[in-house]
């Protein structure tokens, strides 16, 4: 559900938060918990592979409606960023996402 509905604010500024907060308000507080922090994982590397984890990997492998890789949805994404903290902050999501690509493949398929 969480992943169907991950992207409901989509057009809206803040769309994570708000899409939370409409689900909120319908009474799906733990698929509200997952959406408000599908863009920052926050997770460690020695953490478990959760829900959060699924949804944050499933968030940066599908653009629109088809599978991409990390390296071509953050090529994609890296033209917007215009300054160096922009650049900088870009770096870092996308070596946060290929860190959780490995430990969910580690997890899978017992791969390094």
């Amino acid at each position: 559900t969480s992943a169907l509905l991950h992207d409901i604010a989509r057009a809206l500024p803040n769309h994570a938060e708000r899409g939370a907060r409409w689900l909120v308000r319908e009474g799906y507080e733990k698929v509200a918990a997952l959406i408000a922090c599908h863009h920052d994982l926050g997770e460690d590397e020695n953490d478990p592979i959760t829900e959060k984890t699924v949804l944050y990997l499933a968030d940066k492998l599908v653009l629109e409606d088809r599978e991409v890789t990390l390296s071509e949805r953050f090529a994609l994404s890296a033209e917007k960023c215009v300054t160096d903290e922009a650049r900088a902050s870009h770096e870092m999501k996308y070596r946060e996402a290929l860190n959780t690509q490995k430990r969910v493949e580690k997890a899978l398929f017992g791969r390094n």
